[in-house]
């Protein structure tokens, strides 16, 4: 009188055997990028599972996007629109840091940008 053969043996359909150790997976900027830009359009979680990631990985893919890891505060003067009309094309930003002077069109490349800023200030 045995009780062993009361449940049925599982079936294995798929093994898998991982040799050697694991290793961390490599992002490239552009994959980070576009990772954090698809989690803007849908969910985080959606595309964490995608990607087989955390969803706190891309939240902090994230913030480090926005910039929020070196964040600092700059104060801004605004001139009068006659002003701005008369002396400059309305559609460009004018950023005095010291002596230099840099105007940044509308359609501006916003890292280029912020890469000639960083430059002029010193901070990176």
């Amino acid at each position: 009188m045995s009780g062993d053969d009361v449940l049925p043996e599982a079936e294995v359909r798929r093994l898998e055997v991982f040799t050697g150790a694991g290793r961390r997976r490599q992002w490239t900027a552009e994959a980070k990028a576009r990772i954090v830009a698809e989690s803007y359009a849908s969910s985080v979680g959606a595309v964490a599972e995608r990607y087989g990631l955390r969803h706190t990985q891309v939240f902090t893919w994230r913030r480090k996007a926005r910039g929020m890891s070196d964040l600092s505060f700059t104060p801004v003067m605004v001139t009068s629109a006659e002003t701005v009309a008369t002396s400059v094309d309305a559609d460009v930003i004018e950023v005095r840091i010291g002596e230099a002077l840099v105007r940044i069109p509308r359609d501006a490349n916003a890292a280029l940008a912020g890469a000639v800023i960083s430059a002029l200030t010193g901070s990176r």
